[in-house]
């Protein structure tokens, strides 16, 4: 399990966390658990096609089993790999907002397991604006699953030590090479229907996604 001995620099660049990235990506690639950085918060990542690991996941947040874990892309071409609906909605928020603090609720190809959308037919997406999330995403070549790295119904955590002492010995690797996250979620949109429903505001508001799609219909 991760060790305080695995972190690398807060502040590191990317070729002094180039290893970092790697042990991360290979983690993921073998069916492990990480924490890594993300523009929003701190994430815990897994293969999305991993039911093992996805299953670990619920368990280790404490997280009911009926709700779907978000997953992060690295562009809107790798969304088409978990939901083929033709969407110009979708499409145009992420030309706006990606990579940025905007997660899109989407229609789920019906081969993604019912573990990861919870049963419900959608997921959740979000093109990260950190180079660390951006570079194992890239290394893995698939979505990667991006909840938050907290227990269920607990506050988020902000700062390394807190992810060493509460999650060190439930993943396999703690990375936090790079910026801090925010320490704010992202903005949350339901794009299933043809009404956009926002379902969590943050840095992003209802008034900036309207903008959008104005622009759609000017």
């Amino acid at each position: 399990m991760a060790s305080v001995d695995s972190l690398c620099t807060l502040h590191g660049s990317k070729s002094e966390c180039a290893d970092e990235i790697n042990r991360a990506a290979n983690v993921i690639l073998n069916g492990g658990i990480i924490v890594y950085p993300t523009d929003t918060l701190y994430g815990l990542g897994a293969d999305i096609f991993n039911e093992d690991a996805l299953l670990r996941i619920y368990d280790i947040k404490g997280r009911p089993n009926d709700m779907a874990l978000p997953v992060l892309v690295n562009g809107w071409e790798m969304v088409q790999s978990i939901s083929s609906e033709a969407n110009l909605i979708g499409e145009k928020l992420a030309a706006r907002f990606w990579p940025g603090q905007l997660t899109q609720v989407i229609r789920a190809n019906d081969n993604l397991s019912a573990i990861l959308t919870g049963g419900r037919g959608t997921i959740a997406v979000r093109q990260p604006d950190h180079w660390i999330a951006q570079q194992i995403i890239e290394q893995v070549g698939n979505p990667i699953v991006g909840t938050s790295a907290n227990f269920s119904g607990f506050p988020d955590l902000v700062e390394p030590s807190s992810l060493v002492d509460q999650l060190g010995h439930l993943v396999d690797h703690i990375i936090t090479c790079g910026p801090k996250p925010l320490g704010l979620g992202s903005t949350v949109v339901d794009i299933t229907s043809g009404e956009p429903a926002v379902l969590r505001k943050t840095s992003i508001s209802a008034e900036d996604i309207q903008a959008v799609l104005g622009e759609m219909e000017s």
